[in-house]
């Protein structure tokens, strides 16, 4: 698995459990007055589909019960053949990482298309990733595209990231430039760090969009400012050579510290130099090694 994959994969996993604990605690809000275990209990044994996926999460996360995955797969299953699409993804994703049950990808892809199907944005995002790494899965990279489609159209951000990446990088799709601007500049007006510094890489080279050295430092910046490393280089980097505006030493090692201290070998060795000559800070030859 490649290094990107590998990121990809634990970015997911990441992503995936924050949800559900979020998806159980919107559960709750669904089940009217059933606010207690035994409340929801009761409902779940009646055969109420929320009451069951909320009973799955209380098993799940051992809420007012003891943590039991195998009964949390349990319920989660019975909401999910009733319909309902938060129960189907925690419940693919159950067998997409092996978490109560033997792990089983075929499993995980079922019930993950089954939650996508009722667009269900998570699902989507989840199995554009899962195609895009290729994951336990043959990797497709025209489904990795299409699901990500699916949910950048319905606002979720990474995926429109994700989806500017495929275009950039012909995955699964010919190469456009234009389209893959158009995404993360979606992306990148919602926050997204990452889309940020892509759509300023764009509008530096001139790529999908009109060349504009304005607005590349206006996203690089955007970047920079959440902390991405590369970001936080470019900018020091623009501002130390003076690359379409006015040249300013103590910008640029103001920047090159703050992607230095993240381990970015080109700043830490650019912002040596600048230590050593004085430029932009005071010489100080034992911070220059």
């Amino acid at each position: 698995m490649t290094t990107f994959n590998k990121k990809l994969s634990t970015s997911l996993r990441e992503i995936s459990s924050k949800l559900a604990i979020i998806l159980f605690s919107l559960s709750l809000s669904l089940t009217a007055l059933a606010t207690t275990f035994e409340k929801i209990y009761v409902l779940a044994h009646e055969g109420d589909a929320m009451a069951q996926f909320s009973l799955g999460g209380y098993y799940q996360f051992g809420i007012d019960t003891e943590q039991d995955l195998a009964q949390a797969k349990n319920w989660y299953q019975k909401a999910a053949n009733q319909g309902v699409a938060e129960a189907q993804f925690n419940l693919g994703q159950m067998y997409l990482y092996g978490n109560g049950v033997q792990q089983n990808y075929n499993q995980a892809l079922y019930w993950l298309e089954k939650s996508a199907q009722q667009d269900f944005i998570m699902a989507q995002y989840n199995l554009g990733a899962l195609y895009d790494g290729g994951e336990g899965i043959k990797q497709d990279y025209t489904k990795s595209l299409d699901w990500y489609a699916k949910a950048a159209n319905q606002g979720h951000a990474t995926s429109q990231f994700q989806l500017g990446v495929m275009y950039e990088y012909a995955r699964g799709t010919a190469q456009d430039y234009a389209k893959a601007a158009h995404w993360y500049a979606k992306a990148a007006n919602q926050g997204h760090a990452m889309a940020q510094n892509n759509l300023g890489v764009l509008y530096e080279n001139g790529q999908g969009v009109e060349q504009d050295y304005t607005q590349a430092l206006h996203w690089y910046t955007q970047a920079a400012e959440q902390g991405n490393a590369r970001a936080q280089f470019t900018v020091a980097a623009i501002y130390d050579s003076g690359s379409g505006v006015a040249q300013d030493f103590v910008k640029a090692a103001h920047w090159y510290q703050k992607a230095a201290a993240q381990g970015h070998p080109q700043a830490q060795y650019n912002l040596g130099n600048f230590y050593y000559n004085g430029t932009g800070v005071e010489q100080d030859f034992a911070k220059a090694n």
